[in-house]
């Protein structure tokens, strides 16, 4: 993609796009931590966000290297961050009217014809529910990302309604951040893969 940008990735040395990557600043204290909104003042030091990577990082001294210390914890405090900032966004998403809420809702939605750009299901739902709309959004719109990592209690809490089980968010630009985001999650809390 043209005006892509890129960094450098301190634990891998591999060159990747800056959404594919966790930024971490050098705070007053010396402590190195996790920029997820990319607005901290300081030099950046970019890492792909990628739990075995982060680890690798702060095992390695890549952090000490750019003159900050790495905190016990580093990966869990940075899903942390990115799970809080996922919910804010589906909650954003609520506000600006591209949030479809409720089993039903979605199912006549996509009925009318309605596009869905990603499916948010809690993860302590009903699977027969899951499948079920799944497959008819699936049917409607090609395949859609599902978003699968929170339970009811947190995405109701981001919502502020109660029992949010099946969400749709339709096509946007915060639809767009929201996969980035889940992205990024994934790479934070599935299996280590840059030990």
């Amino acid at each position: 993609m043209a005006g892509t940008r890129e960094r450098r990735c301190v634990a891998s040395r591999a060159v990747r796009p800056v959404d594919e990557m966790i930024r971490f600043v050098v705070g007053p204290d010396g402590m190195v931590v996790p920029d997820v909104e990319g607005k901290l003042p300081g030099r950046g030091i970019w890492v792909t966000a990628d739990r075995g990577l982060i680890e690798k990082a702060a095992r390695t001294g890549r952090f000490k290297a750019a003159g900050g210390t790495a905190p016990d914890g580093l990966a869990d405090m940075t899903a942390a961050l990115v799970r809080r900032k996922l919910l804010s966004l589906i909650g954003l998403a609520r506000r600006t009217g591209d949030l479809i809420a409720g089993f039903d809702v979605i199912d006549r939605a996509v009925a009318r014809g309605e596009a869905v750009a990603l499916l948010i299901e809690a993860a302590d739902g009903a699977a027969d529910g899951r499948r079920k709309l799944t497959g008819r959004i699936g049917a409607a719109n090609g395949s859609v990302p599902v978003l699968d990592r929170f339970d009811r209690a947190a995405l109701s809490q981001a919502l502020g309604r109660e029992n949010a089980t099946h969400l749709a968010v339709k096509p946007s630009r915060l639809a767009d951040k929201i996969q980035l985001e889940m992205t990024r999650l994934a790479g934070l809390e599935d299996t280590q893969q840059g030990s």
